[in-house]
């Protein structure tokens, strides 16, 4: 058995870190970097070495992959004289798999290979659970040689690795998902409130409608969590709003009408304000509940 390549795993948050985690138990040296140093130590005690900037953690790693929250996260860790691009050498390949802008992702890439470093968009499809048991949904673009050599690593962290031809196509299809995903988990919450008004028990009108025609993979997962809250946010309100404006910026400039979406961000941009930006997705129902005034439970 051939030995595994070092990977330097940058951005150690809700969803990296079990994915680092991983990549450990598979037999990958893994050097690591979060800004939050602290929130790693769990992989500490499996065998990840810590580093103190992404330009360390890139310096002797012949995959780098990258899982950070938003563009200006992305640009923190990339750019600068103790990003990983400053550390990054000739023949690596960057595995992005974060959920950005096509623009930032693109010219990135392009610093990338001016280095000589190959580049892939990544961006995954699933939560937190999702993360823990490798069955992420991954979405793959761009290189086809880097792809096929990242494959083996690529399944470590997903049940589904599917790619999907040049650079961006990757993250324009995870942004039609995510589209879909805020329109679906608003209707869910406004169906789950109607039932409630009617009298019916919320378990019960939760167990029914995730066992109707309605029930997407995706609402199987995270209808029932309404019902009890996970301690840290899955994918949470804020994270949704920001992959919505990048989405409805790119049908602005293509010039396609998403009404159901504009109105999905309205009600993301009024749940931010009643003080739930950082809770789940599905603190929707929560806003939608205070709207309906008394007589509907939130908790």
């Amino acid at each position: 058995m051939s030995e595994q390549p070092t990977v330097a795993f940058i951005g150690l948050g809700a969803m990296g870190l079990p994915m680092a985690g991983r990549l450990l138990d598979a037999g990958y040296p893994v050097r690591g970097y979060n800004r939050t140093p602290q929130k790693a130590e769990p992989l500490r005690r499996k065998g990840l070495l810590l580093c103190s900037s992404p330009k360390e953690a890139a310096s002797t790693a012949s995959v780098i992959v990258t899982m950070v929250r938003d563009d200006e996260a992305l640009r923190a860790v990339a750019e600068g004289s103790q990003g990983l691009l400053a550390g990054a050498a000739k023949g690596a390949t960057w595995i992005e798999m974060s959920t950005v802008s096509p623009q930032t992702s693109e010219e990135l890439a392009a610093r990338a290979a001016d280095l000589g470093v190959s580049f892939l968009q990544a961006p995954v499809s699933g939560s937190v659970p999702h993360a823990e048991t490798g069955q992420l949904t991954i979405i793959v673009s761009g290189d086809e040689a880097a792809y096929a050599a990242a494959k083996p690593l690529l399944a470590v962290l997903g049940s589904t690795v599917k790619q999907v031809g040049p650079l961006s196509n990757a993250l324009h299809l995870k942004l039609a998902i995510n589209l879909s995903i805020a329109i679906q988990t608003i209707g869910y919450a406004e169906g789950l409130l109607l039932a409630q008004r009617a009298g019916i028990e919320k378990g019960l009108a939760v167990e029914v409608l995730l066992s109707s025609a309605i029930a997407s993979p995706m609402l199987k997962g995270r209808g029932r969590l309404v019902l009890e809250r996970p301690e840290q946010a899955w994918f949470d309100v804020g994270l949704m709003q920001k992959d919505m404006e990048i989405a409805l910026a790119k049908a602005r400039e293509e010039g396609v009408p998403l009404p159901l979406s504009g109105l999905a961000n309205q009600l993301l941009t009024a749940t931010r304000a009643a003080g739930l930006g950082e809770e789940d997705v599905i603190a929707v129902y929560d806003l939608l509940a205070r709207l309906a005034g008394e007589g509907i439970a939130v908790a």
